[in-house]
């Protein structure tokens, strides 16, 4: 009876609902609750972090929304993204140094993950990668016939947006960036394959029309195209990394479930789209909240 009436305040303030066909990410950030068989899974549903609009991390919606879960409802579990599974160490180091440094770190991206880690370190939930790993995704892509250069052109490219949303890139910035980004890349992917800015630019100009300028691409045009649109390479890429990602986030949440009660998902919005009919054959239908 405790859990239930600490759930139900979760969400007093906020409207409630009951959906067959996932909410529209123009929410977001917003929660999904599911409940089944003593088990409940909070999928939060985000956008994604950016200090040009919220320069102080705390008056970000989706921050706020993953620190009233931790305060009401705090997981056993957290299931993180981002995050290649052998780097997890690591990544649990960077978020304390993102919370001490309030998450503005010069040159360094602190996001929701780490808010979402640190959080789970201070109530001693356990925290979970919810991405493949980098030898899987290599394999994964060229299964499909694509080859290293496509792969590392699509870390660049769905990165790019990211980096906008922190420190706009520009001509004079991009070097240092794209070799930042590609040697990541290599090292998560165990490859050694040269990809200068100069071989990216190259790329780019013979396999992207649109948008001309590959820094000006958004986060609208690092996902799927939509319903009726000519996919671009760059759509094409990301719906292969979403049929490959979103299947590990679910199979990650099963068997978190498997050994933990609450289970809390810190993932981009989109993410729920594709994976909301195999959570809820697995869990159910969701109850809808939007705190903030």
């Amino acid at each position: 009876m405790k859990r239930f009436l600490v759930t139900l305040f979760l969400f007093a303030s906020s409207p409630i609902c009951l959906a067959q066909s996932p909410p529209s990410t123009i929410n977001a950030p917003f929660i999904e609750t599911y409940r089944q068989n003593g088990k409940e899974l909070i999928y939060a549903a985000v956008v994604h972090h950016s200090s040009l609009k919220y320069p102080s991390a705390m008056t970000d919606p989706t921050f706020e929304t993953i620190a009233q879960i931790f305060a009401q409802t705090p997981p056993d579990a957290v299931i993180v993204e981002g995050v290649d599974p052998l780097d997890m160490s690591s990544f649990l180091q960077f978020a304390k140094s993102c919370a001490a440094a309030k998450y503005s770190l010069p040159g360094r991206l602190c996001n929701e993950p780490e808010f979402a880690a640190d959080l789970a370190a201070g109530t001693g939930a356990v925290v979970v990668a919810g991405e493949p790993s980098g030898p899987s995704v290599l394999a994964y892509f060229e299964k499909q016939g694509y080859v290293a250069h496509d792969i590392l052109a699509f870390y660049i490219m769905r990165m790019i947006p990211v980096q906008n949303s922190h420190v706009p890139l520009t001509p004079a910035t991009f070097p240092a960036f794209e070799e930042k980004v590609t040697k990541d890349a290599q090292r998560k992917l165990g490859i050694s394959v040269p990809f200068s800015a100069d071989e990216f630019s190259a790329w780019y100009a013979k396999n992207m029309p649109v948008p001309t300028n590959y820094l000006a691409i958004t986060t609208n045009d690092t996902g799927p195209a939509p319903h009726g649109q000519k996919p671009t390479l760059l759509n094409t890429l990301a719906r292969v990394d979403l049929v490959m990602r979103d299947g590990n986030i679910v199979t990650t949440i099963q068997q978190v479930l498997a050994k933990h009660n609450r289970v809390l998902v810190v993932y981009g919005a989109s993410h729920l789209v594709f994976e909301w009919d195999q959570l809820q054959q697995i869990m159910g239908t969701p109850v809808w909240s939007k705190p903030f």
